[in-house]
Protein backbone atom coordinates (compact mmCIF):
# COMPACT_ATOMS: atom_id res chain seq x y z
CA UNK A 1 0.00 0.00 0.00
CA UNK A 2 2.72 2.33 1.00
CA UNK A 3 4.30 2.05 -2.46
CA UNK A 4 1.20 2.28 -4.33
CA UNK A 5 0.77 5.86 -2.48
CA UNK A 6 4.35 6.24 -3.23
CA UNK A 7 4.03 6.01 -6.81
CA UNK A 8 0.69 8.31 -6.96
CA UNK A 9 2.54 11.33 -5.57
CA UNK A 10 5.18 10.70 -8.20
CA UNK A 11 2.99 10.94 -10.88
CA UNK A 12 0.77 13.26 -9.30
CA UNK A 13 3.87 16.10 -9.39
CA UNK A 14 3.84 15.11 -13.45
CA UNK A 15 0.41 17.09 -13.92
CA UNK A 16 1.85 20.37 -14.63
CA UNK A 17 4.17 19.10 -17.33
CA UNK A 18 1.97 16.40 -18.69
CA UNK A 19 -0.83 19.27 -18.76
CA UNK A 20 1.61 21.00 -20.77
CA UNK A 21 2.49 18.58 -23.21
CA UNK A 22 -1.71 17.74 -23.79
CA UNK A 23 -2.30 21.59 -24.24
CA UNK A 24 1.17 22.45 -26.24
CA UNK A 25 0.41 19.14 -28.74
CA UNK A 26 -3.66 20.45 -29.24
CA UNK A 27 -2.08 23.36 -30.22
CA UNK A 28 0.67 22.34 -32.68
CA UNK A 29 -1.46 19.68 -34.16
CA UNK A 30 -4.58 21.25 -35.06
CA UNK A 31 -1.94 22.91 -37.29
CA UNK A 32 -0.13 20.55 -39.16
CA UNK A 33 -2.63 18.93 -41.28
CA UNK A 34 -3.27 22.38 -42.42
CA UNK A 35 0.11 24.18 -43.09
CA UNK A 36 1.34 23.06 -46.32
CA UNK A 37 -2.38 23.77 -47.91
CA UNK A 38 -2.29 26.90 -46.45
CA UNK A 39 1.05 27.22 -47.81
CA UNK A 40 0.08 26.38 -51.28
CA UNK A 41 -2.29 29.31 -51.54
CA UNK A 42 0.92 31.29 -51.80
CA UNK A 43 3.82 29.10 -52.95
CA UNK A 44 4.86 26.80 -55.78
CA UNK A 45 5.25 23.09 -54.40
CA UNK A 46 8.40 23.46 -54.90
CA UNK A 47 8.67 26.50 -52.84
CA UNK A 48 6.94 25.03 -49.88
CA UNK A 49 9.38 21.82 -49.96
CA UNK A 50 11.94 24.49 -49.74
CA UNK A 51 10.16 26.33 -46.82
CA UNK A 52 10.10 23.14 -45.16
CA UNK A 53 13.74 22.12 -45.59
CA UNK A 54 14.97 25.72 -44.33
CA UNK A 55 13.07 26.01 -41.34
CA UNK A 56 14.02 22.12 -40.62
CA UNK A 57 18.05 23.29 -41.40
CA UNK A 58 17.92 26.71 -39.17
CA UNK A 59 16.26 24.03 -36.41
CA UNK A 60 18.94 22.06 -36.64
CA UNK A 61 21.26 24.88 -35.99
CA UNK A 62 19.30 25.79 -33.31
CA UNK A 63 19.87 22.31 -31.37
CA UNK A 64 23.40 22.48 -31.74
CA UNK A 65 23.56 26.35 -29.92
CA UNK A 66 20.57 26.35 -27.24
CA UNK A 67 22.92 23.90 -24.70
CA UNK A 68 25.24 26.60 -25.03
CA UNK A 69 22.58 29.87 -24.59
CA UNK A 70 21.22 27.64 -21.83
CA UNK A 71 24.76 28.28 -19.75
CA UNK A 72 23.73 31.72 -19.52
CA UNK A 73 20.09 32.20 -19.99
CA UNK A 74 17.70 30.67 -17.66
CA UNK A 75 15.45 27.41 -19.48
CA UNK A 76 12.53 29.13 -18.81
CA UNK A 77 13.52 32.39 -20.17
CA UNK A 78 14.20 30.00 -23.08
CA UNK A 79 10.64 28.88 -22.50
CA UNK A 80 8.77 32.25 -22.69
CA UNK A 81 11.07 32.88 -25.83
CA UNK A 82 10.21 30.54 -27.77
CA UNK A 83 6.51 30.52 -26.20
CA UNK A 84 6.40 33.79 -28.08
CA UNK A 85 7.62 33.57 -31.42
CA UNK A 86 5.61 29.99 -31.97
CA UNK A 87 1.90 33.15 -30.61
CA UNK A 88 3.79 35.46 -33.31
CA UNK A 89 4.07 32.56 -36.12
CA UNK A 90 0.16 31.25 -35.21
CA UNK A 91 -0.86 35.27 -35.64
CA UNK A 92 0.98 35.49 -38.70
CA UNK A 93 -0.75 32.38 -40.34
CA UNK A 94 -4.31 33.76 -38.98
CA UNK A 95 -4.22 37.43 -40.02
CA UNK A 96 -1.32 37.47 -42.64
CA UNK A 97 -2.38 37.75 -46.09
CA UNK A 98 1.29 38.43 -48.40
CA UNK A 99 4.16 35.91 -49.15
CA UNK A 100 6.55 37.25 -46.74
CA UNK A 101 4.09 37.22 -43.66
CA UNK A 102 3.38 33.42 -44.30
CA UNK A 103 6.21 32.42 -45.39
CA UNK A 104 7.88 34.03 -41.90
CA UNK A 105 5.04 33.07 -39.56
CA UNK A 106 5.39 29.00 -41.44
CA UNK A 107 9.42 29.25 -40.05
CA UNK A 108 8.42 30.71 -36.46
CA UNK A 109 6.32 27.48 -36.33
CA UNK A 110 8.34 25.10 -37.74
CA UNK A 111 11.60 26.12 -35.54
CA UNK A 112 10.25 26.91 -32.22
CA UNK A 113 7.94 23.74 -31.93
CA UNK A 114 10.89 21.27 -31.61
CA UNK A 115 12.38 23.67 -29.20
CA UNK A 116 9.61 23.86 -26.93
CA UNK A 117 9.22 19.99 -27.07
CA UNK A 118 13.15 20.34 -25.91
CA UNK A 119 12.26 22.25 -23.12
CA UNK A 120 9.35 19.95 -22.18
CA UNK A 121 11.60 17.04 -22.44
CA UNK A 122 14.58 18.84 -20.14
CA UNK A 123 11.89 19.79 -17.66
CA UNK A 124 10.48 16.09 -17.26
CA UNK A 125 14.18 14.57 -17.70
CA UNK A 126 14.91 17.04 -14.56
CA UNK A 127 11.89 15.61 -12.19
CA UNK A 128 12.44 12.03 -13.50
CA UNK A 129 16.19 11.49 -13.36
CA UNK A 130 17.26 8.23 -10.95
CA UNK A 131 12.92 6.87 -11.73
CA UNK A 132 12.57 2.93 -11.62
CA UNK A 133 9.80 3.74 -14.24
CA UNK A 134 11.07 6.15 -16.73
CA UNK A 135 9.40 4.10 -19.48
CA UNK A 136 6.11 4.02 -18.12
CA UNK A 137 6.40 8.17 -16.68
CA UNK A 138 8.23 8.69 -20.71
CA UNK A 139 5.46 6.66 -22.48
CA UNK A 140 2.29 8.65 -20.59
CA UNK A 141 3.82 11.54 -21.80
CA UNK A 142 4.60 10.70 -25.84
CA UNK A 143 0.85 9.26 -25.31
CA UNK A 144 -0.88 12.64 -24.45
CA UNK A 145 0.55 14.16 -27.47
CA UNK A 146 -0.58 10.97 -29.59
CA UNK A 147 -4.12 11.35 -28.74
CA UNK A 148 -3.98 15.12 -30.08
CA UNK A 149 -2.52 13.63 -33.28
CA UNK A 150 -5.82 11.22 -33.45
CA UNK A 151 -8.58 14.01 -32.71
CA UNK A 152 -6.84 16.99 -34.27
CA UNK A 153 -8.16 16.07 -38.12
CA UNK A 154 -11.48 15.96 -36.60
CA UNK A 155 -11.08 18.93 -34.88
CA UNK A 156 -9.58 20.95 -37.70
CA UNK A 157 -11.91 20.05 -40.17
CA UNK A 158 -14.86 21.27 -37.81
CA UNK A 159 -12.94 24.53 -37.51
CA UNK A 160 -12.37 25.14 -40.99
CA UNK A 161 -15.95 24.02 -42.33
CA UNK A 162 -17.16 26.88 -39.98
CA UNK A 163 -14.26 29.40 -40.12
CA UNK A 164 -12.05 28.80 -42.64
CA UNK A 165 -8.09 28.16 -42.16
CA UNK A 166 -7.74 31.22 -40.53
CA UNK A 167 -9.88 30.11 -37.74
CA UNK A 168 -8.52 27.13 -37.08
CA UNK A 169 -4.95 29.46 -36.30
CA UNK A 170 -6.95 31.83 -33.79
CA UNK A 171 -8.30 28.79 -32.12
CA UNK A 172 -5.34 26.99 -31.38
CA UNK A 173 -4.00 30.18 -29.92
CA UNK A 174 -5.70 29.39 -27.17
CA UNK A 175 -3.80 26.70 -26.21
CA UNK A 176 -0.86 28.74 -25.75
CA UNK A 177 -2.92 30.68 -23.09
CA UNK A 178 -2.40 28.29 -20.45
CA UNK A 179 1.16 27.72 -21.28
CA UNK A 180 1.98 30.76 -20.31
CA UNK A 181 0.44 30.74 -16.95
CA UNK A 182 1.94 27.52 -16.42
CA UNK A 183 5.12 28.96 -17.47
CA UNK A 184 4.89 31.49 -14.58
CA UNK A 185 3.40 29.47 -12.09
CA UNK A 186 5.20 26.49 -12.00
CA UNK A 187 7.65 25.93 -14.38
CA UNK A 188 9.81 29.24 -13.14
CA UNK A 189 9.84 27.34 -9.61
CA UNK A 190 11.96 24.21 -10.89
CA UNK A 191 15.42 24.57 -10.20
CA UNK A 192 17.56 22.76 -12.85
CA UNK A 193 20.30 20.74 -12.25
CA UNK A 194 23.87 23.26 -13.72
CA UNK A 195 24.41 21.50 -17.42
CA UNK A 196 27.21 19.46 -16.95
CA UNK A 197 29.02 19.00 -20.54
CA UNK A 198 29.50 21.87 -23.28
CA UNK A 199 27.52 21.43 -26.71
CA UNK A 200 30.88 20.69 -28.97
CA UNK A 201 31.43 17.69 -26.88
CA UNK A 202 27.98 16.36 -27.46
CA UNK A 203 28.97 14.40 -30.92
CA UNK A 204 32.55 12.43 -29.00
CA UNK A 205 29.84 11.69 -26.04
CA UNK A 206 27.97 10.00 -28.65
CA UNK A 207 30.97 8.75 -30.81
CA UNK A 208 32.41 7.03 -27.23
CA UNK A 209 29.73 5.95 -25.85
CA UNK A 210 28.35 2.76 -28.23
CA UNK A 211 24.72 2.65 -26.87
CA UNK A 212 23.57 6.03 -26.82
CA UNK A 213 25.01 6.33 -30.79
CA UNK A 214 23.41 2.94 -31.50
CA UNK A 215 20.17 4.59 -30.06
CA UNK A 216 20.94 7.92 -32.12
CA UNK A 217 20.64 5.80 -35.00
CA UNK A 218 17.74 3.54 -34.58
CA UNK A 219 15.90 7.19 -33.64
CA UNK A 220 17.06 8.10 -36.85
CA UNK A 221 15.89 5.81 -38.68
CA UNK A 222 12.58 6.55 -37.21
CA UNK A 223 12.46 10.09 -37.97
CA UNK A 224 13.42 9.35 -41.95
CA UNK A 225 9.92 7.17 -41.97
CA UNK A 226 8.44 9.90 -40.21
CA UNK A 227 9.25 12.56 -42.61
CA UNK A 228 8.64 10.07 -45.62
CA UNK A 229 5.50 8.95 -44.39
CA UNK A 230 4.20 12.98 -43.85
CA UNK A 231 5.45 14.45 -47.03
CA UNK A 232 4.75 11.53 -49.19
CA UNK A 233 2.14 9.25 -48.29
CA UNK A 234 -1.12 11.36 -48.57
CA UNK A 235 0.01 12.49 -52.59
CA UNK A 236 0.58 8.59 -52.94
CA UNK A 237 -3.05 7.52 -51.53
CA UNK A 238 -4.69 10.70 -53.10
CA UNK A 239 -2.88 11.11 -56.93
CA UNK A 240 -1.45 7.57 -56.99
CA UNK A 241 -3.71 5.21 -55.68
CA UNK A 242 -7.12 7.62 -56.09
CA UNK A 243 -8.53 7.91 -52.88
CA UNK A 244 -10.66 10.84 -51.84
CA UNK A 245 -9.64 12.87 -49.33
CA UNK A 246 -12.50 12.05 -46.91
CA UNK A 247 -11.00 8.54 -47.59
CA UNK A 248 -7.59 9.37 -47.01
CA UNK A 249 -9.05 11.01 -43.10
CA UNK A 250 -10.92 8.29 -42.12
CA UNK A 251 -7.06 6.31 -43.33
CA UNK A 252 -5.07 7.99 -41.28
CA UNK A 253 -7.19 8.50 -38.58
CA UNK A 254 -7.19 4.87 -38.54
CA UNK A 255 -3.38 4.75 -38.68
CA UNK A 256 -2.79 7.15 -35.76
CA UNK A 257 -4.36 4.75 -33.20
CA UNK A 258 -1.87 2.28 -32.28
CA UNK A 259 0.36 5.33 -30.62
CA UNK A 260 -2.48 5.84 -28.02
CA UNK A 261 -3.32 2.13 -27.35
CA UNK A 262 0.82 1.21 -27.18
CA UNK A 263 2.82 3.11 -26.07
CA UNK A 264 1.81 3.16 -22.49
CA UNK A 265 1.73 -0.67 -22.51
CA UNK A 266 5.16 -0.76 -24.25
CA UNK A 267 6.35 1.40 -21.79
CA UNK A 268 5.68 -1.19 -18.77
CA UNK A 269 6.90 -3.98 -20.33
CA UNK A 270 10.19 -2.23 -20.51
CA UNK A 271 10.62 -1.49 -16.86
CA UNK A 272 9.35 -5.08 -15.65
CA UNK A 273 9.50 -7.50 -17.59
CA UNK A 274 11.38 -6.94 -20.90
CA UNK A 275 13.82 -4.63 -21.89
CA UNK A 276 14.15 -1.82 -24.57
CA UNK A 277 15.81 -3.65 -27.25
CA UNK A 278 13.82 -6.55 -27.95
CA UNK A 279 10.58 -4.59 -28.13
CA UNK A 280 12.42 -1.99 -30.57
CA UNK A 281 14.08 -4.71 -33.00
CA UNK A 282 10.33 -6.22 -33.30
CA UNK A 283 9.03 -2.89 -33.72
CA UNK A 284 11.82 -2.16 -36.85
CA UNK A 285 10.96 -5.63 -38.22
CA UNK A 286 6.82 -4.79 -38.02
CA UNK A 287 7.30 -1.31 -39.54
CA UNK A 288 9.69 -2.34 -42.48
CA UNK A 289 7.73 -5.38 -43.50
CA UNK A 290 4.24 -3.55 -43.32
CA UNK A 291 6.01 -0.87 -45.53
CA UNK A 292 7.18 -2.97 -47.80
CA UNK A 293 3.21 -4.16 -48.37
CA UNK A 294 1.99 -0.46 -48.43
CA UNK A 295 4.11 -0.91 -51.98
CA UNK A 296 2.90 -4.29 -52.81
CA UNK A 297 -0.14 -3.27 -51.98
CA UNK A 298 -0.61 -0.71 -53.26
CA UNK A 299 -4.49 -0.68 -54.66
CA UNK A 300 -7.71 1.36 -53.72
CA UNK A 301 -8.74 -0.72 -50.87
CA UNK A 302 -9.52 1.27 -47.60
CA UNK A 303 -9.49 -1.78 -45.62
CA UNK A 304 -6.40 -3.30 -46.87
CA UNK A 305 -4.95 0.32 -46.96
CA UNK A 306 -5.95 1.27 -43.80
CA UNK A 307 -5.00 -2.25 -41.94
CA UNK A 308 -1.32 -2.06 -43.24
CA UNK A 309 -0.49 1.46 -42.12
CA UNK A 310 -2.33 0.47 -39.00
CA UNK A 311 -0.27 -2.43 -38.70
CA UNK A 312 3.04 0.25 -39.47
CA UNK A 313 1.97 2.18 -36.53
CA UNK A 314 2.14 -0.68 -33.91
CA UNK A 315 5.99 -1.23 -34.94
CA UNK A 316 6.72 2.08 -35.12
CA UNK A 317 5.19 2.86 -31.57
CA UNK A 318 7.69 0.25 -30.22
CA UNK A 319 10.16 1.83 -31.71
CA UNK A 320 9.65 5.58 -30.84
CA UNK A 321 8.40 4.66 -26.66
CA UNK A 322 11.59 2.56 -26.40
CA UNK A 323 13.91 4.72 -27.90
CA UNK A 324 13.08 7.36 -26.10
CA UNK A 325 12.54 5.13 -22.67
CA UNK A 326 16.14 3.69 -23.71
CA UNK A 327 17.91 7.17 -23.95
CA UNK A 328 16.53 8.61 -21.37
CA UNK A 329 17.53 6.17 -19.02
CA UNK A 330 21.08 6.67 -20.05
CA UNK A 331 21.42 10.85 -19.24
CA UNK A 332 19.96 12.96 -16.51
CA UNK A 333 18.61 16.58 -16.54
CA UNK A 334 21.77 18.26 -16.65
CA UNK A 335 22.90 16.31 -19.91
CA UNK A 336 20.99 19.28 -22.50
CA UNK A 337 23.34 19.12 -25.11
CA UNK A 338 22.74 15.42 -25.30
CA UNK A 339 19.65 15.91 -24.84
CA UNK A 340 19.55 18.44 -27.82
CA UNK A 341 21.89 16.40 -30.40
CA UNK A 342 18.99 13.59 -29.55
CA UNK A 343 16.18 15.89 -30.98
CA UNK A 344 18.28 16.93 -33.89
CA UNK A 345 16.72 13.55 -35.39
CA UNK A 346 13.97 14.91 -36.64
CA UNK A 347 14.73 18.18 -38.52
CA UNK A 348 17.44 16.72 -39.71
CA UNK A 349 15.47 14.02 -41.03
CA UNK A 350 13.06 16.65 -42.74
CA UNK A 351 16.35 17.97 -44.47
CA UNK A 352 17.65 14.93 -45.66
CA UNK A 353 14.43 13.23 -46.81
CA UNK A 354 13.40 15.24 -49.85
CA UNK A 355 16.50 15.28 -51.21
CA UNK A 356 16.78 11.20 -50.96
CA UNK A 357 13.18 11.20 -52.50
CA UNK A 358 14.00 13.12 -55.02
CA UNK A 359 16.89 11.46 -55.88
CA UNK A 360 14.59 8.21 -56.19
CA UNK A 361 11.91 9.61 -58.20
CA UNK A 362 15.11 10.45 -60.99
CA UNK A 363 15.11 6.49 -61.68
CA UNK A 364 11.88 5.01 -60.36
CA UNK A 365 8.57 5.20 -59.63
CA UNK A 366 6.67 6.95 -56.98
CA UNK A 367 5.67 4.02 -55.15
CA UNK A 368 9.41 2.73 -54.88
CA UNK A 369 10.28 5.29 -52.18
CA UNK A 370 7.85 3.13 -49.36
CA UNK A 371 9.69 -0.01 -50.72
CA UNK A 372 13.27 1.51 -50.39
CA UNK A 373 11.66 2.93 -46.95
CA UNK A 374 10.94 -0.54 -45.76
CA UNK A 375 13.84 -2.05 -46.60
CA UNK A 376 16.03 0.60 -44.64
CA UNK A 377 13.56 0.43 -41.97
CA UNK A 378 14.61 -3.39 -41.72
CA UNK A 379 17.88 -2.18 -41.44
CA UNK A 380 17.16 0.17 -38.49
CA UNK A 381 17.11 -2.96 -36.28
CA UNK A 382 20.78 -3.65 -36.58
CA UNK A 383 21.60 -0.64 -34.70
CA UNK A 384 18.68 -1.40 -32.06
CA UNK A 385 19.86 -5.59 -31.71
CA UNK A 386 23.51 -4.09 -30.80
CA UNK A 387 22.07 -2.27 -27.70
CA UNK A 388 22.85 -3.42 -24.31
CA UNK A 389 20.33 -3.29 -22.49
CA UNK A 390 18.69 -2.37 -19.58
CA UNK A 391 17.10 -5.06 -18.00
Amino acid sequence: MDEIVYRLNGYKKMVPIYGAMLLFSLHYYLLVFINSSVLSQFFSDEKVGLLYMTASFVTVILFLITPSILRKTPLIGLLGSFLLLETLGTLALSIGSGYFVIGTGFILIQLSVPILYFILDVYLQQMTTGSDSVGNIRTIFLTLANITIVISPVLSAALITTYGYKGVYISSMFFLIPLYILSYVYFKKIILQPVTTYTQNALSIYMHNPNLRRVFEANFVLKIFYAVMTIYLPIYLHHYIGFTWAEIGIILTIMLIPFVLFEIPFGYLADKILGEKEIMVTGFIITGCATIALFIFGEKSLIIMAGILFISRIGASAIESMSETYFFKKVSGSDTNIISFFRITTPLAFVVTPLIAGAILVYTSYGHIFLILGICTLLGAIPALLIVDTK
